[in-house]
C-alpha cells in the first residue's frame, strides 16, 4: 500500500542522506545535500497531494452513493478502508503547508507614548520547509541520556533511554534496546506527543541554550502525550537545527512532563538564494503552491473519474506518479 510506500520512501532519503555524510565543516557538500533533500521533497509534495485529492474524491463518491442506497461493490471497500488510513496519515503533513511558517520578529520596546508601529513582515526563518516532506515515514531514533549528546555518558546518575520522532506523526521514549527497526511505539514505551504543528519560540531551551533572541524561529509541536502521574499530558518541543543526516542530537525535560529534543536535519539547512539551483527549485516551489497548480491538480482528479471502465480509474491515484 502506499503507507508501505511511504515509509519506504523515508527510509530511501535516510539511506541518501547518510551516504551523503560528510566531515564538520564541509558547508559546500552540506549544502549541496540539503538541495538534493529539498528537490526530493517537491516531487513528494506533488505525489501526496495529488493522492491525498484522488482518495478524498473517492471516498466522497462512495460515501455519497452509500447516502442514495446505491450499492457499492464489496470488492472496493478494501481499497477504500486502504485510502482513508493514507488520509490520515497524509492530511498532517498537507494541512501543515509545505513552507516553515515565516514569524515576525518581535520589535524592540518603545518608550511610553510612542506608537507601536505594525510588525515587519520578516523574512521566512530558513529554508522553504519542502525537504521535511521527504522525513514523512522516517522515524528518527537515538539512545542517550536527557541532558546529553552521544557520545557523552550520563551525569549525575541519570539513566539512557531510546527516544524516536517520526516528523508530522509522533514521539515516544522508551527502555534502551526495544525500538530498533520499529516504526510504532514498542511495549513499555511512553509517548511524549502526538504532532500538533508547527510553532513560534524566541527564547533559548535546554535543548539549545545558543539560539538567537533576536528573531523568533520555526518550531514543531508535539502534544497529548501519556499523562504523568499527577500531571499534565506529556509535550514536546523539537528544535530543527541544520545537519548533513537526520539525527536526535539532544532531549532534555524542560519542566514537569514537557520535554525538549533539538533535531538534525538537511531540511533545515539555509541555502544561498543567489545559487542558479536554489533560485530555480524556489520558483518551482512557488509555483506548485499557486491557485493554478490547485486548479491544475483538480482537473487531474475529475480525469481520473472520467476514464472508462478498465482503463485504470476508480481512483488508484495511480496516475500521479
Amino acid at each position: 500500500g502506499q503507507a508501505i510506500r511511504m515509509a519506504a520512501a523515508g527510509d530511501t532519503w535516510r539511506r541518501a542522506a547518510e551516504r551523503e555524510a560528510v566531515e564538520p565543516g564541509s558547508a559546500a557538500l552540506v549544502a549541496d545535500a540539503a538541495l538534493k533533500v529539498r528537490e526530493q521533497g517537491l516531487e513528494q509534495w506533488r505525489d501526496f497531494r495529488y493522492r491525498a485529492a484522488v482518495y478524498a474524491a473517492t471516498i466522497s463518491r462512495v460515501q455519497a452513493a452509500t447516502e442514495q442506497r446505491v450499492p457499492v461493490p464489496p470488492s472496493m471497500m478494501p481499497q477504500v478502508r486502504a485510502q482513508m488510513q493514507e488520509l490520515r496519515t497524509l492530511d498532517p503533513l498537507l494541512s501543515s503547508g509545505f513552507h516553515v511558517p515565516a514569524f515576525a520578529p518581535s520589535p524592540p520596546p518603545l518608550p511610553p507614548g510612542v506608537p507601536t508601529p505594525k510588525a515587519p513582515s520578516g523574512a521566512p526563518l530558513g529554508p522553504a520547509g519542502g525537504g521535511f516532506v521527504m522525513s514523512l515515514g522516517s522515524c528518527t531514533t537515538a539512545t542517550l541520556c536527557a541532558g546529553s549528546a552521544p557520545p557523552d555518558g550520563c551525569a549525575h546518575g541519570g539513566e539512557r533511554y531510546d527516544w524516536a520522532l517520526c516528523p508530522f506523526q509522533a514521539a515516544w521514549q522508551s527502555p534502551p534496546g526495544l525500538m530498533e527497526g520499529l516504526k510504532s511505539p514498542p511495549p513499555g514505551s511512553t509517548m511524549l506527543g502526538y504532532w500538533a504543528g508547527w510553532r513560534e519560540g524566541q527564547l533559548p531551551t535546554l535543548a539549545s541554550p545558543g539560539v538567537s533572541l533576536r528573531q523568533p524561529r520555526a518550531l514543531w509541536r508535539f502534544e497529548k502525550g501519556e499523562p504523568c502521574w499527577d500531571g499534565p499530558p506529556r509535550s514536546l518541543w523539537v528544535e530543527l537545527v541544520c545537519g548533513p543526516v537526520p539525527a536526535i542530537e539532544a532531549v532534555e525535560e524542560d519542566g514537569k512532563c514537557s520535554y525538549v529534543m533539538r533535531y538534525a536535519s538537511p531540511a533545515a539547512c539555509a541555502l544561498d538564494p543567489a545559487n542558479e539551483s536554489v533560485a530555480a527549485l524556489a520558483a518551482a516551489e512557488a509555483a506548485e503552491l499557486s491557485p493554478e497548480a490547485d486548479a491544475s491538480v483538480a482537473a487531474d482528479v475529475v480525469k481520473v473519474f472520467e476514464r472508462p471502465p478498465g482503463g485504470g480509474g476508480g481512483g488508484d491515484g495511480g496516475g500521479g506518479d
